[in-house]
Order: structure tokens, then C-alpha cells, then sequence
């Protein structure tokens, strides 16, 4: 009995290695799945944080643009009610012809950048309208500077900036539900990607289980069940 001590030790250090190595290997498989699947998740939400961001910035140089639109109105109001000082007239009018060259090169740059193609045209219809109240303000001021009447002046360029404005409101709704439907899209698909994520895991426990059964079958049980019956017969 003492002879065979090596040979028991050779076999239990054997199953030991054995299952070792299956269990690392069913191990590694679900980790593998577990990454797979906080991958996707992660890139699922780097996008929409890209997609948020974009969108978003882009809602708010609308916004800004619509503030500015304010600001030059005021400014016309400002110098309608000033008019009798020449000073204040003509800063407030030098204050409406700035606010123009900001308006027409914000305006520019946004319709470079959007890429939703009904908002680019709300933002180049407006561009042009824009182009063309700057003429109209200056008829109006003219009409002010001979007539003297504030009240006729204002009404002769209050539909123009009022429709101007309105049009950036469209753009900033459209932009709003565009980025509300994106949204929408991002989230459907980040839970996809959570659901195969978590069907990926569960089969590959499955598949790691079934392995492992295969494996200590044909790598223990059979050896074993072998090493008995030729104990048996010793």
C-alpha cells in the first residue's frame, strides 16, 4: 500500500490541476461577458452624452440669438423714446447696427453648424428676413427723423422683428424636439444593449456550466471510474 501513496498523490494533484483550469476557465468566460456587456453599456451612454451636449449647445446659441434679437429691439424702442437727445438717438442706433453684425454672424454660424435640415432653413429664412428689418429699421428712423412720430415708426417695423422672432422660436422647438425623439432613440437602445448584455451573461453561465460538466466528466469522473475499475481488478 505504501508504493501506491506516489501514484494517489500524482492523481489527487492531477484532479486538483483539473479543476483548477475548468474553474478558471468558466470564471474568465463570465467576466468576459460581464465586460461585453459594461462596454456596451458605456458607449451606449457616451453617446447620448455626445448627442445631449451637441444638442443642447446648439439650443442655447438659438436662445442666445433670440436674446439678442431683444436686445436690438430694445435698443429701437430706446432710441424712439430718446430721440430728442441727439446723443442718446444715435447710441442707441449705433447699438442696433452692432447687434445686427452680431445677430447676421451668429445666425451664420449656426446654420453652419446644424445639421437637422428644417431648423438650417428656419435659421436661413430668418437670416435673410434679418438682412432685410435692418433696411427697415433705417426707413422707419428716417420717417422718425422727419416726422417726429415714435408711435408710427415703431408700428412700421414691429411685424418685421416680431416675425423674426418667431421664426427662431420654431428653431428653438424644433431643436427641442428633435433632441426629446433623440433622446428617445439613445435610451431604447441602451436598453437593448443592457438586454443582450444580460442574455450574453446568462448564456455564457450556462455554457460554463455545461463545460464544466463536460469537462469534469471527461477530465475526473471517467478517469476515475477507469483508476476504480482497475483497482478492482488488482
Amino acid at each position: 500500500m505504501s508504493g501506491n501513496g506516489p501514484m494517489f498523490n500524482f492523481i489527487f494533484s492531477s484532479i486538483r490541476n483539473k479543476l483548477l483550469a475548468i474553474t478558471g476557465f468558466g470564471t474568465a468566460l463570465v467576466l468576459a461577458a460581464s465586460v461585453f456587456g459594461l462596454w456596451q453599456g458605456w458607449q451606449a451612454i457616451l453617446s447620448y452624452e455626445r448627442l445631449i451636449a451637441g444638442d443642447v449647445r446648439l439650443q442655447e446659441q438659438v436662445s442666445a440669438l433670440m436674446l439678442q434679437t431683444r436686445e436690438q429691439s430694445r435698443e429701437w424702442t430706446t432710441m424712439l423714446l430718446r430721440g430728442a437727445n441727439e446723443a442718446d438717438h444715435a447710441r442707441h442706433w449705433e447699438a442696433v447696427n452692432a447687434l445686427q453684425e452680431d445677430i447676421l454672424r451668429n445666425a451664420a454660424a449656426l446654420i453652419s453648424a446644424v445639421r437637422q435640415n428644417d431648423v438650417r432653413e428656419l435659421l436661413q429664412r430668418f437670416q435673410t428676413a434679418q438682412e432685410r428689418a435692418i433696411g427697415a429699421l433705417r426707413e422707419a428712423r428716417q420717417y422718425y427723423l422727419q416726422f417726429q412720430s415714435a408711435e408710427t415708426a415703431d408700428a412700421m417695423v414691429m411685424t418685421v422683428l416680431e416675425q423674426n422672432a418667431n421664426l427662431l422660436q420654431q428653431a428653438v422647438d424644433l431643436l427641442g424636439a428633435y433632441t426629446a425623439r433623440e433622446s428617445n432613440l439613445v435610451a431604447e437602445s441602451a436598453r437593448r444593449l443592457m438586454t443582450l448584455s444580460v442574455a450574453a451573461l446568462v448564456v455564457s453561465v450556462l455554457l460554463a456550466f455545461a463545460l464544466f460538466l463536460v469537462l469534469i466528466n471527461r477530465g475526473i469522473i471517467g478517469p476515475a471510474a477507469h483508476l476504480a475499475e482497475d483497482l478492482e481488478r488488482m
